[in-house]
């Protein structure tokens, strides 16, 4: 069996994060969350290549050290990370 990628949450809201991470239980989505508070750390994650690329970021804009649109500007460069 085929495992599921993960769903990858950029959001450094702690109340925002809970909220998805309810969301997706009350659909009973079986799929990892890998939750990282940055584009920084989230991009580390990326491009970690031992790491499985999730299917889906959910990125929220307004963040710490780099913001949601610098690392859309920088995924959208990459053709391996631009098909996530």
């Amino acid at each position: 069996m085929r495992s599921m990628k993960p769903i990858m949450l950029v959001e450094d809201d702690h109340v925002d994060a809970m909220t998805l991470k309810r969301a997706l239980k009350d659909l009973k989505v079986a799929n990892e969350l890998v939750h990282r508070i940055n584009g920084e750390e989230a991009l580390e994650y990326l491009n970690e290549e031992s790491n499985p690329r999730p299917c889906v970021i959910f990125l929220d804009l307004n963040m710490p050290k780099m913001n949601g649109i610098e690392f859309l500007q920088i995924v959208k460069t990459d053709n391996d990370l631009r098909r996530i």
